[in-house]
Formats: structure tokens, sequence, C-alpha cells
């Protein structure tokens, strides 16, 4: 699945409006998910002990959220979106990556698409698949 967009996610969390940065919008996901990593970054502290995860605002020394570890070892913290999806989308990034090939352009800074050819068909980078040039010039 490829990241569509980018924008400000705005949570309501036991009747208490929660905004987190910088969310990542992918079509197609049916849940949710939030990075334990990318909290800490946001200067948030996590607490997991006893099957419980409580996370806390540092500065304002208030809990956020808190959610009891479910039998497949998951937090789950319902929440109601209180800005639609559309307002992710509406920020997308602005060149969305459509093809397989685009990807791998982009992702080797603009590659030609010769030099891809020859990665892909002498299996020089792990995880790069064959891919068909479109003839599209970037």
């Amino acid at each position: 699945m490829q990241v569509e967009g980018k924008g400000n996610l705005r949570l309501e969390i036991n009747g208490v409006i929660q905004v987190i940065t910088a969310v990542y919008f992918v079509t197609g996901l049916k849940n949710n998910l939030l990075s334990v990593g990318q909290l800490q970054q946001k200067g948030l502290r996590i607490i997991i002990e006893e099957d419980t995860c409580e996370i806390w605002h540092k500065q304002q020394r208030r809990l956020i959220m808190h959610s009891v570890m479910t039998t497949n070892r998951m937090f789950v913290v319902t929440a109601i979106v209180k800005e639609p999806k559309e307002a992710l989308e509406a920020n997308r990034v602005q060149s969305v990556v459509k093809t397989l090939e685009e990807t791998w352009h982009k992702r080797f800074g603009h590659l030609n698409h010769n030099s891809l050819l020859t990665l892909a068909d002498k299996a020089m980078v792990e995880g790069l698949p064959k891919i068909n040039i479109n003839g599209t010039v970037c």
C-alpha cells in the first residue's frame, strides 16, 4: 500500500479531542495504526505494564490514551475521527506514485529507466522486481 498524503488528524478519545500530527493517508487500510516509535519521537511518554498501555503528554502531564491488551497482543484504542479522511486526501503528496516503475525510479533518485532495467535484470538490488518501462519521461 502506498502513502497518498500527509496531514493532521483530530480524534475524539474518551470525550477529549486529541490531534496527531503528520499522519499518513493510505487508502484501503481498514484500521489505523499508531507507531510507538513515532509517538515517542513526538515527545509522548508510553508506559506499557501489566497488559496495559498508557500514552501521556510529557509537558502537560496528562493522559492521552489508555488501552488494555487484547488476546492477539494488540492495544486497541477506539476513537471518533473528527475530520473525515477527505481532509487528509486534500493534502495529498503532490506527486502521487501510481506505478511500480515510478516508485523504483523515484527511490533511486530518478535513475534513468535503462539503469533500472539493468538493476532488475541482473538482480543487483534485493526486492527490486522485474519491471516494465512504459516510455514515460520524468
